[in-house]
């Protein structure tokens, strides 16, 4: 899960950003440390949507634990939002994830690519 948080690092003060959460063991709501320990910070589908529909979230990240031939990718800053003009790069990213499905981001800026690895429909 995530949700809308102004950056305050340096070079990024007044940025949006989407700052993942943690698991609450406790009520409490911590901000997730590190996409390292991911398995200590996830929780089932139902219960993340229920928490973004009680406005504890807002908004779902996925986590593919123990489906190594899942491949997910965002990419983000590749699409203009007012045009739909996609970057070089992207487009190349999308040529060669065959058969895989593609959507854009909720910004209209990013493209996500599932699929599965070595699939060639």
């Amino acid at each position: 899960m995530w949700r809308w948080k102004l950056a305050g690092r340096r070079g990024k003060e007044g940025v949006w950003t989407k700052a993942p959460l943690g698991a609450p063991k406790d009520g409490r709501q911590p901000w997730a440390l590190s996409v390292n320990r991911a398995e200590q910070q996830g929780r089932p589908y139902a219960l993340a949507q229920a928490a973004v529909r009680r406005g504890e979230a807002d908004g779902l990240g996925w986590l593919l634990q123990g489906e190594t031939e899942l491949v997910w990718l965002d990419l983000d800053r590749c699409r203009n939002a007012e045009t739909g003009e996609l970057a070089p790069w992207a487009l190349v990213v999308i040529g060669r994830a065959h058969g895989a499905y593609v959507e854009l981001t909720p910004s209209g800026t990013g493209v996500r690519i599932m699929g599965r690895a070595g699939s060639t429909n």
